[in-house]
């Protein structure tokens, strides 16, 4: 499985690297339904800079907005507020991809999977008012913490866990880069928003989907049989070994 940078360590100690000197596997990102302390800080980090912005925010007020303590938030982040923002980030990011692994799930076909993906990862990130608030008015601390290092983590994060999504519609190899390319797309139009594109607008994205997605991976569908598909053709039943 691919490797993300950053640390998470259980046993104490720093649980994100921001130096990359640690490899940080999918797996062990957090996880939205653990409705621990952790996600309590995070939520409260959420909050706090969706009023004041990052800069104004103190170790503090989190603690405060979460309900508990200072030390507590130390315990569990001893890099302060720059790792209790990768976790709060790292939350968001596993949530999100959470979303979009439904949104695939639930779809009919490629293109249907490919706009609703896109959709729902807008429409998220639209109503995310601590990332809206930072874009907004504290835009070189975004562009810094959304560097290229970051973004590529965040692309092979993306990778890892789409991947089983859309091998429903593609094989493994054509699905991963369909994963990245759609988290490339929404990472692009985060940092630089069209003006005249809304991708929160369904209708805008089946637009941008029919003209300039799909056509390219229609190929690739067409070329991946339905599980069974091959054996069948053969002249065996589905799952019959070969001799």
């Amino acid at each position: 499985m691919q490797g993300i940078t950053g640390g998470h360590d259980r046993t104490g100690g720093s649980r994100f690297d921001t130096t990359g000197a640690a490899t940080l596997l999918v797996s062990d990102l957090p996880d939205p339904a653990d409705g621990g302390t952790e996600r309590r800080l995070a939520d409260a980090l959420r909050r706090c800079v969706a009023r004041w912005g990052l800069a104004k925010t103190t170790i503090e007020d989190i603690a405060r907005e979460a309900g508990t303590s200072r030390a507590t938030v130390y315990r569990l982040c001893p890099g302060g507020k720059l790792e209790l923002l990768e976790l709060a980030v790292w939350c968001d990011v596993r949530r999100l991809v959470d979303l979009v692994e439904q949104a695939v799930a639930d779809a009919a076909d490629l293109e249907d999977a490919l706009v609703s993906a896109l959709h729902g990862a807008m429409c998220f990130l639209d109503g995310h008012d601590a990332l809206c608030f930072v874009r907004e008015h504290e835009p070189v601390v975004f562009d810094q913490f959304l560097d290229f290092e970051r973004a590529e983590q965040i692309l092979r994060c993306a990778g890892d866990l789409l991947q089983p999504a859309f091998e429903r519609h593609l094989s493994p190899d054509d699905a991963r880069a369909t994963a990245v390319w759609l988290a490339r797309l929404v990472l692009s139009h985060v940092q630089t928003p069209s003006p005249s594109l809304d991708l929160t607008d369904r209708d805008d994205v089946e637009r941008l989907v029919r003209a300039f997605v799909v056509p390219g991976l229609r190929p690739l569908a067409n070329r991946q049989p339905p599980a069974g598909a091959a054996d069948t053709r053969a002249g065996r039943s589905p799952g019959t070994a070969t001799t």
